[in-house]
């Protein structure tokens, strides 16, 4: 029977994958919460608790108070918590992409010798330290590097078609607060990135809202420099500010390369963004956690929990070996589940979909185990079986 493949970073003990698992740090975080509401001690009961986490605005607008009355009915009690899970997951999920790209620039940067820095409060604070701030940097900076006496920096946007009219122009927010309150002048290449290019449509709604936004910095009679040379590159005057709008990876690249002095930013650049498209951690538990959620509601328990328990008949615990060798070991343990898996519980049919459901299961097991093994809390052997 085909089995298919997996990479899951918070299992794989590969020391090339490091770099790897390091960019994607935020997502995993938002992992290692799913398994652990899947795993939990109380029977599976955390996956509801999201519901309980909703505000009375989102409440009352999605009608989840009228849902709740109508709950003698399974599909009106089912839709508060699916509502609530999918409102937790994808408003968590928005918040971490943009450290990926951030990451993805920094190791970027660094194989270049540009001397990036990597956390928000530290930019922040070279930004203070290089332009002779005084007050509190109250603004993001995606990226910041170093090199001689040149400064890079700048914010990264998905697609130009992210946000409104108030996020277009607050993407230089940044810029007009160094133009107002900077003391020194150092050489500096200020990037707004548009990561995907798609078709553009926006990019004249973009360069209008930013210039907006640094309108009353600028001048009005910079505006018409300002608008046409943005997307190559300009020199604000009376400063040592270079500005462009940057559509897409391949012209980013360029720009790193240009600061860094060498080829090695955008070659690492374009390999990252390649490399990081194998991996199942996210997808997986996502996926996973949303179907046992129905089953949760419409059975009152989950396959999590009867995983753990056909484990704990078997006598199967998980290992370091496990850990070391999870692809075969997984799929070891879901032949052994199968041959006494008798309920007729899992999501699908197919003999080759239930091998893989079953494997996919014990691996979300062993991300449960290999995180609760390094949390404070310790839990006891017992939990692991």
């Amino acid at each position: 029977m085909a089995f298919q493949d997996r990479v899951i970073l918070l299992i794989d003990e590969n020391p090339q994958l490091e770099e790897v698992k390091d960019i994607f740090k935020s997502p995993l975080d938002l992992v290692k919460e799913l398994v652990k509401c899947c795993f939990s001690s109380n029977a599976g009961q955390s996956l509801l608790k999201y519901e309980r986490e909703l505000d009375a605005i989102k409440k009352r607008v999605a009608g989840i108070a009228r849902a709740h009355n109508l709950s003698s009915y399974k599909i009106a009690e089912y839709s508060p918590y699916l509502f609530a899970f999918q409102q937790f997951f994808h408003s968590s999920y928005r918040a971490r992409q943009g450290e990926v790209l951030e990451a993805v620039v920094y190791y970027s940067l660094k194989s270049a010798n540009a001397n990036p820095s990597k956390g928000k409060k530290d930019r922040k604070s070279l930004i203070k330290s290089s332009f002779g701030i005084r007050r509190n940097v109250g603004y993001d900076v995606d990226f910041f590097a170093k090199k001689q006496d040149t400064i890079l920096l700048g914010q990264i946007r998905s697609t130009d078609v992210t946000g409104g009219t108030t996020a277009k122009g607050s993407l230089v927010d940044l810029l007009r607060f160094i133009l107002r309150e900077k003391r020194l002048n150092p050489s500096t290449r200020y990037l707004i990135v548009v990561w995907e290019p798609l078709e553009r449509q926006q990019k004249q709604s973009l360069i209008n809202k930013m210039w907006d936004s640094l309108r009353s910095e600028l001048g009005p009679e910079n505006e018409e420099a300002f608008k046409e040379n943005i997307d190559q590159g300009w020199e604000i005057p009376n400063t040592n500010i270079y500005l462009r709008l940057v559509y897409g990876i391949e012209e980013f690249g360029e720009e790193l390369n240009d600061f860094a002095g060498n080829n090695n930013a955008k070659t690492k650049l374009l390999s990252l963004w390649e490399s990081i498209q194998k991996w199942d951690d996210l997808w997986l538990t996502y996926a996973i956690a949303s179907l046992e959620l129905e089953n949760l509601i419409f059975r009152g328990f989950t396959n999590f929990q009867l995983l753990d328990k056909k484990l704990q008949e078997l006598s199967i615990a998980i290992s370091n070996h496990d850990f070391r060798n999870y692809g075969a070991s997984s799929i070891a343990i879901a032949e052994k589940l199968a041959r006494g898996w008798s309920e007729s519980t899992l999501p699908v049919t197919a003999p080759s979909d239930i091998l893989n459901y079953l494997r996919d299961l014990v691996l979300l097991k062993m991300i449960y185990v290999k995180v609760a093994s390094h949390d404070n809390s310790r839990p006891s052997i017992t939990d692991f079986v």
